[in-house]
């Protein structure tokens, strides 16, 4: 199994989530290694997509 394996884990490891069905939109990923942040994820929504209140 991968959790028991011998070798380093990662560590300062980002996991991004999607968003899922019925709501299919995007997540923009920025990489700016000058930032000390390095990642900015930002949620980008699919105006099309939006499901109407029912």
């Amino acid at each position: 199994m991968p959790w028991e394996s011998s070798e380093p884990r990662l560590t300062n490891f980002t996991r991004v989530e999607t968003f899922g069905n019925p709501n299919t939109h995007w997540v923009k990923a920025t990489i700016d290694k000058n930032d000390p942040n390095v990642f900015k994820f930002e949620p980008m929504i699919v105006e099309k997509n939006i499901i109407p209140a029912q």
